[in-house]
This record gives structure tokens, sequence and C-alpha cells, in this order.
């Protein structure tokens, strides 16, 4: 459909889609829209299509607009309806994934919720009793902060809403692009993401700036929460790893390697 974006940053929700979006948007040809996280589908797709073009005024003819809003993989998870309305409205869109190590998405998005969001019921509850609370109770919340549980567990997990979107729009028009790499060599990231665009690579000196870091360092957490979190996460982010090709690693408390 004529001004709808092309290229979608569809998640994963605090795995460096912000990053992703800005470098983007260094290439002349990519526009971002009037906030990066426009969340059409799924919530706003009842303002109708007019409404989703103007939040694009800046798009040039002949320039490409991107769309990153990570809660489209968030909701795709218990529903596969945001691929097929993207598919509807933009038959040839490329699909753009950021995948982060599932422990530490789970830790940065609770600081999230904490200390941006201010959560009141996260007020005064640090991370390991956050993560030590039971995962089954989780699942029939009660109580606000299992509530909160829930959705992070749920964020934390890849496979189901990759599938969702694999099957909409095929293998070929999805890049999975892993965090660490957009860590260590941004610059060659980039450049594989542009290929994948199959617009010419640009290359700017922020791609290397380390940004927007909340302090999120997984060794925070003591090991009986490590363990909880690496047991309820890690097998189905493995099956995500081999589905989606990417290399399979996984964090380990005892190097002491914080990450932000």
């Amino acid at each position: 459909m004529d001004n709808f974006p092309n290229i979608f940053i569809v998640g994963v929700m605090k795995g460096g889609t912000t990053i992703l979006h800005e470098n983007l948007c260094k290439h002349p040809l990519v526009f971002g829209g009037l906030a990066k996280e426009i969340n059409y589908y799924g919530l706003n797709q009842y303002l109708g299509p007019d409404w989703y073009k103007k939040q694009f005024p800046n798009v040039p003819e002949g320039g490409i607009a991107v769309d990153a809003s990570p809660i489209y993989f968030a909701l795709s998870g218990s529903s596969g309806c945001i691929p097929h309305c993207i598919k509807a409205d933009q038959a040839d869109a490329k699909i753009l994934i950021v995948s982060r190590d599932p422990v530490e998405r789970a830790l940065s998005h609770f600081f999230h919720l904490k200390n941006i969001n201010k959560i009141e019921a996260l007020a005064d509850v640090n991370e390991n009793d956050f993560f030590l609370r039971d995962f089954k109770k989780a699942c029939s919340p009660v109580e606000a902060m299992d509530w909160h549980l829930a959705r992070i567990l749920e964020a934390s997990h890849y496979l189901w809403p990759y599938l969702m979107f694999k099957n909409v729009f095929g293998k070929e028009n999805i890049m999975v692009i892993d965090n660490n790499d957009l860590r260590v060599d941004a610059r060659k990231t980039m450049s594989s993401v542009f290929e994948f665009l199959e617009l010419d690579p640009v290359y700017d000196k922020s791609f290397e700036e380390i940004r927007y870091s909340l302090g999120t360092n997984y060794i925070s957490l003591c090991e009986e929460a490590f363990n909880a979190l690496s047991e309820a996460l890690y097998p189905s982010y493995r099956l995500f790893c081999s589905t989606a090709g990417l290399p399979y690693t996984t964090l380990d408390l005892k190097k002491k390697e914080g990450i932000s």
C-alpha cells in the first residue's frame, strides 16, 4: 500500500531495536516516523490507514519508511494476527528482529518497568526477590507483581512469534540480528542489514557508540535467581536459535561479565 512502511523492526522488546532504528535512519533513503514506536498493528489499527500514513510525513518520493514497534513481536506470541495484517497492507515488507539473550533481556525488562515506567508494584522489589517468585503462579497471576513477571517471561520466549512471522513472510524476508553483533561489530552488522534491505551500505561513526545503557548487569542476580531464569528460558531459546540460524550461546554467571 502506498506510503506505508516497507521496513518493520518488530522485536524483541529490550533487544536493541532503538539502536537499530537510529542506525537505519542514517541511510539517506530510510526515514522514521513521528515516533519510533507507532504501534499501529495491535494497538492503534482502529485509527485507520490514513492515520498510519500521517505518522510518516517526512518520507520523500523514493524514500522508505521504517516502523520500529517491538510490541508487534511480543503480541504475536499469543496471536498470529499482526504478521497477517502487516502482510495485507505491505506484501513485500522486510522484517527485522533483534535477538538478545533471554535472561539478560528479562532482567533489562524488569529494570525498565521499575526505573523508567515507575511501576508501583515493583518500587520496593529487587531483581532477586522478583525472579525468585513462583513462575507457575505467574501463569495465573493474582498479584500485580506476578502479572508483570508473566509478561516479562512471555516476552523472553522468541520461538513462537518468530514462527508466526516466518510462516507469513517466509524466511527469506526476515533477518534476525544478534544483539551482541550490534555491540561488538556494528559496522559489519549494519552492512549486512543494508544488504538484506537491498540498499547501498552507509557508515556513520555513531554506529560504534554504546547507547542507552540502563545498567543491566546480570551478575547482580544471585545464583538461584539466575538458574531459575536459565531453566525457564534457555530451552526454548535453543530451539529459536536453531530455527532462526543463530549460534546458541548462554550467559555464564561464574564469568562475572556484566553487560549493559
